[in-house]
């Protein structure tokens, strides 16, 4: 009986549409606690390593997700829509896959969401061990030197007119 409700549940889950930017909480970025990432190990789907250092001079945007995280895939289309509209000027935006197991599941991820910036993968570092995080999706904003200045917590709509402000003041600094 668990096994059919569990079932169910699942399928549930999988048919409800992707939440639109106006189903999803407004932004609040808070102030992050001691968010250390010098030993965050990264890289592509193809195996290829990447270092935050590779986004120094940029303000990042470092998205930290799964593949079975619900929100997680709720959120991709604002992404979307805020790397739009800041690529090329100075913001970059990731997401990380942590827990995740792999490129397939990467791969598949950035597929199914249509995500047109990065999808990393965590090279077993235990980042949501490291950073105290207990659940996702859970975003750092980094200044251009790679200094964690913002911590966001669950889904936001990141194509507001609100957070569009707010990285528009880091990128004038």
């Amino acid at each position: 009986m668990k096994r059919v409700f569990a079932a169910a549940a699942v399928l549930t889950l999988l048919s409800m549409p992707l939440a639109s930017a106006e189903d999803l909480p407004p932004f609040r970025a808070d102030p992050p606690e001691a968010a250390d990432f010098s030993g965050l190990k990264l890289k592509t789907a193809d195996g290829t390593p990447v270092k935050l250092a590779d986004f120094s001079g940029k303000v990042l945007l470092l998205n930290l997700a799964s593949t079975w995280c619900v929100p997680c895939y709720a959120e991709i289309p604002a992404l979307n829509r805020l790397f739009d509209a800041y690529h090329g000027k100075g913001l970059a935006v990731v997401t990380v896959l942590v827990h995740d197991g792999g490129a397939v599941k990467a791969k598949k991820f950035a597929e199914k969401t249509g995500a047109r910036f990065p999808v990393l993968i965590e090279d077993d570092t235990g980042v949501m061990s490291q950073l105290g995080l207990s659940e996702l999706p859970v975003s750092y904003i980094l200044d251009k030197d790679g200094k964690a200045v913002a911590k966001v917590s669950g889904a936001v709509a990141w194509d507001s007119p609100e957070v569009f402000a707010y990285f528009d003041g880091w990128l004038q600094r």
